[in-house]
């Protein structure tokens, strides 16, 4: 996450990178987004990303263990929270994300993904 962000509807919205390592030959993605940002009450925020994603898998179905997303460039949405007593700048996020074609091409299997994530603003 990246400084302040540009105040927009209550909250904040600010510019993402990141990505999601597979290391057992499985499909491996790189992102960038835009994350608007809301703080709640007890010290919760809610964001919510939209954003384009880049994939090593295939674009087709030639090997079982692997997703056929159907194109190289795929946009993504994602949404998180933070838990209570979070420092300031730095965060531990609960998400859930996900990637796809939206149905552009052929094959559309979509990758999912939920977990924790760090942050630190710059």
């Amino acid at each position: 996450m990246f400084g302040s962000g540009l105040p927009i509807l209550g909250g904040s919205l600010r510019p993402a990178i990141g990505g999601s390592v597979n290391t057992q030959g499985y499909t491996s993605k790189a992102y960038a987004d835009l994350r608007w940002e809301v703080d709640l009450p007890s010290r919760l925020f809610l964001g919510l990303g939209l954003g384009a994603a880049l994939h090593d898998g295939n674009l087709g179905p030639t090997e079982i263990d692997r997703k056929a997303p159907g194109a190289r460039v795929l946009p993504s949405h994602s949404a998180g929270t933070r838990p209570p007593g979070s420092t300031p700048g730095k965060a531990c996020r609960c998400t859930s994300e996900h990637t796809s074609n939206a149905g552009t091409a052929r094959y559309n299997e979509g990758m999912d993904g939920i977990g924790l994530r760090y942050g630190y603003r710059f």
